[in-house]
């Protein structure tokens, strides 16, 4: 049997070395399968790269991982720190899963992770009708700047 070298650098100094995950196609009217798809390239991708990161000896890993809150607390109409997330699609469990793996990966190998859950204001206009409360704003405010301009009580230069 033959024994891989693994091949390790180390550095002169601690560096911190920061993993920030943004990525994914999967959204609220995923199905299962998609969903079951996109956490295999999640843990794919972080078990991937955290093997090249290995090699150095004194690197210090931190995760951050950025999710919309999307999903996690549907039907419910107050959310605080204390919520409990309430999955009732495949998207909600897959982010659940993404957590979990997470914190499997923090006792082994990442100092630190830290996940922000913002609310969905930056999601763009899909075939689903569901928006970010930022894409609507954009929305009324050219509708509204169209019907002035139409109306002609709004001058010309100010258009965007």
């Amino acid at each position: 049997m033959n024994d891989a070298v693994v091949e390790t650098y180390t550095l002169d100094k601690n560096i911190d070395f920061e993993i920030i995950w943004s990525a994914g196609k999967v959204g609220v009217s995923s199905i299962e399968d998609e969903c079951e798809n996109e956490l295999r390239f999640f843990k794919e991708s972080i078990q991937s790269l955290l093997s090249q990161l290995y090699k150095f000896n004194n690197l210090i890993i931190h995760f951050i991982l950025i999710s919309s809150a999307g999903g996690l607390f549907e039907g419910q109409s107050f959310i605080n720190k204390d919520a409990k997330p309430t999955p009732k699609r495949p998207y909600r469990n897959y982010k659940l899963a993404q957590k979990k793996f997470l914190s499997t990966l923090v006792n082994s190998s990442i100092e630190s992770k830290i996940i922000y859950r913002p609310s969905s204001v930056f999601s763009i206009h899909n075939n689903t009708g569901r928006k970010g409360l930022l894409t609507v704003l954009f929305e009324n405010d050219i509708i509204i700047a169209n019907q002035l301009l139409q109306e002609q009580k709004m001058p010309k230069e100010i258009m965007y």
